[in-house]
């Protein structure tokens, strides 16, 4: 039975992104291994993917408050739940009564690159949001509320951190991996192990691990990481086959919560799992150190090293903060010292983090390619074994890095970033940076593609949605060369002509226009720049011409004029707009496309855009994968 769980668990995994590969590889399996029970093999696959396309969703008027995010809380009731962004997340507590008066569909991240919105909504069952306003609170009570308000203790600091350590809602981040990934109940079990040593019975610790985990899981809506810990643990007391007992696990957990697999909370355990099972011991511990470096860059984009390097300390050392804060909760007399210790660990961690790091996106493929040629050179001599992960380190970074020219124009909102890329970032060109609220999707764009240096960043008007970014950026990412005025900027790599425009008579004609050739392909990227600004082009540059044009002022009206856009002869308009409530882009503008022919790309709607030129041809795709060639 152990090939029956363990094949059908990957064929589960794979096929909640990737159906149609994994129907590839079933039909594989079947006919090549010698599966037991083929027929309920196969009738549980496809139930499966009947599954992975359902929701459990009920319409609710109330419920509880089960998490505490850093911006939102969520809602339960049954097994339904709302996520209720809220302005001040310290004025809840867990177990609030909360009743909501209207809900609204979860909406998708429109930059694949970033926190996906759906898979984590599925992942968890939140089936609807809403907002503060529409929602009335009163307050809870129990063990979970009293806990969330700091026990015994009325400071405010106490509170602030008990409540980061153990439910996830400090603005800062900190320690938001360590319960994602559910370090907090496996602290909690081994604490239960610790306690119950004297009792001749195991069975003892097994029925209180699982009566408190139970608990907790009715307590706070049984998250993700939760119901994967109860799950393996209750594996743990009826199988011991290790083999059988970790396919057994993750075919019900990916049961339970398909989508669970596109979680750090599933992907980091059961990898790291699947190491343990299948690699010799002699090669386990640096297998399982490049495995977690894989998840996690996968997962987050970014890794450091050296917090990797000193995760089995750091482990150690926030399980003694729980158990240390949670005594504090009830022993007022202790939260200084706790205090203490939680800031001087906060900075430890903090510090960690933002060193030796490493910024990519991971590739599956590689790791598939490291499963294979690891099976072929298992027996292999230990330096055979070193080269392997050693290269396998090295592609899994360099896949996140272009082979050939890329341009994109990222997702930031009611704003604008466009992204130039020679082949394997040897010069970065960031035109904008957006608005100040789309940090986070313009951070996650460029960690997701390698960036570390942005060689030349040009602000080409002096909006918040264009350079509302540039303070953080500088933090974060090494500029080399920051570009307000005007001029041509030139490298090894990218010639981007500067043009001008004499006699600005609006702000916005004082937007800087930059004109680029890639090989055969022109592209035209025109700021905020206005019809007034767009007739002065026409006359300075009669020849002015581009295959993919960026619009001027997000496709608002005063842009875009058709005399323009007859002498540009543009294929492709790309248009930068986010919600807005001045109707961008406007209708006008895009019935002038229309009736031209050219093709509009509004990243409100495709999300983050993207060009490949390559000797050959050139190919775009975009948030949804839609690919074509021109």
């Amino acid at each position: 039975m152990k090939s029956f769980f363990v094949y059908l668990s990957l064929l589960m995994w794979i096929s909640v992104k990737t159906p149609w590969l994994a129907c590839v590889l079933c039909i594989y399996l079947l006919i090549t291994k010698s599966i037991p029970f083929k027929f309920v093999f196969t009738c549980l696959f496809v139930l499966f993917i009947v599954r992975s396309s359902l929701q459990i969703c009920e319409p609710m008027d109330q419920g509880r408050v089960v998490r505490l995010n850093r911006s939102s809380i969520l809602v339960q009731k049954g097994l339904t739940k709302v996520m209720v962004q809220v302005h001040d997340v310290r004025r809840y507590a867990m177990h609030d009564h909360i009743i909501l008066y209207a809900l609204h569909p979860i909406e998708a991240n429109m930059n694949q690159e970033g926190f996906d919105a759906i898979d984590w909504a599925k992942a968890n069952n939140v089936c609807y949001r809403s907002a503060e306003a529409d929602t009335y609170r009163t307050e809870g009570q129990g063990l979970m509320h009293r806990l969330s308000k700091g026990g015994l203790s009325a400071d405010e600091r106490f509170v602030q951190e008990i409540r980061a350590l153990l439910f996830q809602s400090d603005p800062d981040d900190a320690y938001s991996l360590w319960v994602s990934m559910g370090l907090v109940y496996l602290g909690i079990l081994d604490f239960i192990k610790r306690l119950c040593i004297h009792f001749k019975s195991i069975w003892i610790e097994r029925i209180l691990s699982i009566s408190v985990l139970l608990y907790l899981g009715s307590a706070l809506g049984m998250p993700l990481a939760l119901g994967r810990v109860l799950i393996t643990t209750l594996m743990g007391i009826f199988i011991e086959d290790r083999i059988l007992k970790g396919s057994l696990s993750l075919f019900l957990c990916l049961w339970l919560s398909p989508y669970g697999s596109t979680q750090l909370a599933y992907l980091f355990p059961f990898c790291l799992l699947a190491t343990s099972l299948f690699v010799d011991k002699k090669s386990a511990k640096w297998v399982r150190i490049c495995v977690a470096f894989w998840c996690l860059l996968v997962s987050l984009k970014r890794v450091s090293i050296l917090s990797l390097i000193l995760f089995p300390m750091q482990r150690v050392l926030n399980l003694l903060l729980i158990g240390f804060g949670t005594l504090s909760t009830f022993i007022p007399s202790l939260q200084n010292s706790f205090s203490l210790m939680y800031q001087r660990l906060d900075a430890l961690f903090i510090l960690t983090q933002s060193l030796w790091i490493i910024r990519g996106s991971g590739s599956m493929g590689v790791f598939i390619l490291f499963v294979l040629v690891w099976h072929r050179i298992k027996d292999s001599h230990f330096i055979m074994k070193g080269l392997t992960l050693s290269l396998i380190n090295f592609l899994m970074i360099y896949a996140s890095y272009p082979w050939f020219y890329t341009v994109s124009m990222l997702y930031v909102g009611q704003g604008d970033a466009l992204l130039l890329q020679a082949p394997f970032n040897q010069s970065v060109i960031l035109i904008d940076t957006g608005p100040p609220s789309q940090f986070a999707n313009l951070k996650a764009s460029l960690d997701h593609r390698g960036i570390h240096t942005i060689h030349t960043l040009i602000i080409t008007h002096d909006d918040l949605d264009h350079n509302g970014n540039l303070e953080a950026l500088s933090k974060d990412f090494d500029i080399k060369q920051l570009v307000k005025l005007g001029r041509d900027i030139e490298d090894d790599w990218f010639y981007l002509k500067y043009l001008p425009i004499q006699d600005a008579k609006e702000d916005n004609d004082l937007s800087l226009v930059y004109h680029v050739q890639i090989a055969a392909t022109r592209f035209l990227f025109m700021g905020d720049l206005g019809v007034a600004g767009e007739l002065q082009l026409i006359k300075a540059n009669p020849e002015l011409k581009s295959d993919i044009l960026k619009l001027g002022h997000h496709g608002s009206k005063t842009s875009s004029s058709l005399a323009f856009l007859e002498h540009v002869q543009a294929r492709i308009a790309w248009i930068s707009a986010g919600r807005n409530n001045y109707g961008h882009p406007h209708v006008d503008v895009l019935e002038r496309l229309d009736r031209l022919a050219m093709r509009n790309m509004v990243s409100q709607t495709v999300g983050t855009v993207q060009i490949v030129v390559t000797p050959w041809f050139r190919l775009m795709w975009d948030r949804f994968n839609h690919f074509s060639l021109f």
